[in-house]
C-alpha cells in the first residue's frame, strides 16, 4: 500500500510516464487522460513491431538511407519533447495543479524539482545518444557509398591540376623469378579477341537480371610507405540468387597479360595489361590514363572500374561491383566486431612484416589452432607472405572471410551499429546503389560456410606458365568458374530472386 501511494505523488507520477507516457496520470487517478497521452507511444511501438516482424527488409532499407536517418533524427526530437512534456504533466496531474510560470513557485518548493529535474535528465541522455548515432550512420553511409571515392582516399576521388600518378615500380618478390624470360622462354603476348569478352561490368543497376550477385571484393593496400593505392587482394564473389549457393575465386595480384574489358580493350594492342605489368597496377594505369580507359567517374572510380572489366573479362563473369576495404579499415572493423576467432592450420612466423601503421618491420608468430585474435593479428595473419607465397596467403584470406561469415551474421550487425559505425565509414567503398543496401544484406543472410566453396586461381591450377597468362589459361580460369557453383549445396534459406523480392532476414 505504501508502494502504491507513492507512485501517486508527483515524482512517483512522473516516474512512471517516464517509463511509459500516461503511467503516470492514470496512477494519479486521471485515467482518461493517461490513455490520451499513452496513444503516440503505443501507436509508435506498435507499428514499429509489425514492421519489424512483417516487413524487415523495408527496415533496414530505412536503416540505411540518409533521407529516412534525418526523418527518424526529427523524430527522435519530436519524442523527445513528447516525453518530457509526459513526465511534466504527471507530474503536475499528481500534484493536484497545472504548470505555473517559474516566476511564480515559491522558493520552498523548489527542491522538490530536484528528482523531476533528474528524471527530465535521464529522458534526455538516451535521445541525444540515438541521434548521434544517427548522424554517424548518415556519415558512413555517405562513405561507402560515395559515388566519386571512399572518405579514406584524400582528394575526392580526382587528381589535381597538375598532379601525377607515383610510377609503377614491381618489388623484387612481386614477379616469381620463373617468370624472367631469361630463365624461363615465355610465350609471346597473347592476342584476346573481342567476341571473347563479356559484356560490359560494373556499374550495372539490373544487376539481379541474370540470377546472380557477382562482387569484386578488394583489400586496398595503402599506407605508410605505399605507393598510391594498391588491389592486392582480389576475390570474385559469386551468389545464385534463388538458392544461395555462392562460391569465392581468389584472384592473384601478380598475374600478367590479363584481358581487359571492352571498354579498354585497345590500351593495349593485345587487349590485355601486358607484361612486365601486373595485376595489381591496373588501377594505377587506369587513374593515369582516362583515354585509354574511356569510364565515367573519377579518377579513383576509373581505376575500379577498369579493375573489374579485367577481372570479368578473365573470369567470364559479370561482375556487378566492386567492394573495397582498406588495411586499417580491416583492422578497426575486427576490433569493433570483439575480434575474430580463426581455426589456423599452419604455425605462421614472418620476421619482416611491414605494419601498415607506420612501415616498420616487425617479427610474427601466430601459433596453429583456435587463435581469438584483434584487428591487427587477423590482418598479419592474411597479410603476410614472406612464409610461403601471395598464394598462401590467398588461402589465409579465404579462411579469415570463412572465419567472419561463421560468426557474423549480417542481420545481427544491427545490434552492433554503434560500435561499428566508426569504423564502416573509414573501412568500406562500393559502387553499388545505396539502393541495393538492403537486398545485398538480406541476401549475404543466405550465404553461409556451408554453402560456400573456395578456389584459388593459381598457376598450379590454371595451367599458366608462373602468372604469365595466355589464351589458353584464360580459357581454363573461365571453365573452372563457370562450373564454380556445381555440388555447392543450396543455401540457408531461399533467396528468391529479381533483386530483391522475397529477400528478408
Amino acid at each position: 500500500m505504501r508502494s502504491k501511494s507513492w507512485l501517486r505523488t508527483p515524482t512517483g507520477a512522473a516516474l512512471l510516464s517516464f517509463l511509459f507516457p500516461g503511467l503516470g496520470q492514470a496512477v494519479a487517478g486521471n485515467r482518461e487522460r493517461g490513455a490520451i497521452v499513452a496513444i503516440p507511444m503505443a501507436a509508435m511501438l506498435g507499428s514499429g513491431a509489425v514492421a519489424f516482424l512483417f516487413d524487415r527488409k523495408a527496415v533496414f532499407d530505412a536503416l540505411i538511407r540518409p533521407s529516412s536517418l534525418t526523418m527518424f533524427l526529427l523524430l527522435d526530437l519530436v519524442v523527445l519533447i513528447y516525453r518530457i512534456w509526459a513526465i511534466v504533466d504527471a507530474y503536475f496531474v499528481a500534484s493536484g495543479r497545472q504548470p505555473r510560470p517559474a516566476a511564480s513557485r515559491r522558493p520552498s518548493k523548489s527542491a522538490a524539482a530536484v528528482p523531476l529535474a533528474i528524471l527530465l535528465i535521464a529522458a534526455i541522455v538516451p535521445h541525444a545518444a540515438l541521434g548521434a548515432v544517427d548522424m554517424q550512420a548518415q556519415s558512413a553511409i555517405s562513405c561507402v557509398f560515395n559515388p566519386d571515392a571512399p572518405c579514406f582516399f584524400q582528394g575526392g576521388g580526382n587528381l589535381a591540376a597538375g598532379e601525377t600518378v607515383p610510377v609503377y615500380t614491381p618489388e623484387p618478390t612481386d614477379t616469381p623469378s620463373g617468370s624472367d624470360p631469361s630463365v624461363v622462354p615465355l610465350p609471346s603476348l597473347p592476342q584476346y579477341t573481342f567476341p571473347t569478352l563479356p559484356p560490359v561490368a560494373g556499374g550495372n543497376t539490373g544487376w539481379a537480371s541474370d540470377g546472380k550477385l557477382v562482387l569484386l571484393m578488394v583489400g586496398a593496400d595503402q599506407g605508410v610507405g605505399r605507393w598510391s593505392l594498391r588491389p592486392d587482394t582480389m576475390i570474385v564473389l559469386e551468389v545464385d540468387i534463388a538458392s544461395g549457393r555462392a562460391a569465392m575465386y581468389g584472384i592473384p595480384r601478380n598475374l600478367e597479360n590479363v584481358p581487359l574489358g571492352p571498354e579498354a580493350a585497345n590500351a593495349y594492342p593485345c587487349h590485355c595489361f601486358p607484361y612486365p605489368n601486373l595485376l595489381n597496377a591496373l588501377w594505377l594505369d587506369a587513374v593515369s590514363k582516362p583515354k585509354a580507359y574511356p569510364y565515367p567517374g573519377t579518377d579513383f572510380v576509373r581505376g575500379f572500374k577498369a579493375l573489374e572489366g579485367a577481372v570479368g573479362a578473365l573470369t567470364g563473369l559479370q561482375v556487378d561491383g566492386a567492394v573495397v576495404l582498406n588495411l586499417m579499415g580491416f583492422v578497426n572493423l575486427i576490433d569493433a566486431l570483439g575480434g575474430v576467432t580463426i581455426d589456423v592450420p599452419t604455425e605462421l612466423k614472418d620476421s619482416q612484416y611491414s605494419r601498415p601503421q607506420d612501415g616498420k618491420d616487425i617479427a610474427i608468430d601466430i601459433k596453429a589452432g583456435s587463435q581469438h585474435m584483434d584487428g591487427l593479428t587477423a590482418l598479419e595473419y592474411a597479410r603476410s607472405r614472406h612464409q610461403d607465397s601471395d598464394y598462401g596467403r590467398m588461402v589465409r584470406q579465404q579462411l579469415v572471410l570463412k572465419a567472419l561469415r561463421d560468426q557474423v551474421h549480417p542481420c545481427s550487425l544491427v545490434s552492433k551499429i554503434p560500435d561499428l559505425l566508426g569504423a564502416v565509414g573509414q573501412a568500406f567503398w562500393t559502387d553499388m546503389s545505396l539502393d541495393d543496401g538492403p537486398t545485398l544484406l538480406a541476401l549475404m543472410e543466405h550465404v553461409g560456410t556451408g554453402n560456400l566453396k573456395g578456389y584459388e586461381l593459381t598457376p598450379d591450377v590454371t595451367g599458366a606458365t608462373y602468372d604469365y597468362l595466355t589464351v589458353s589459361s584464360v580459357n581454363t580460369i573461365r571453365n573452372i568458374v563457370a562450373h564454380g557453383l556445381d555440388g555447392v549445396p543450396a543455401g540457408i534459406s531461399g533467396g528468391g530472386a529479381g533483386g530483391g523480392g522475397g529477400l528478408s532476414c
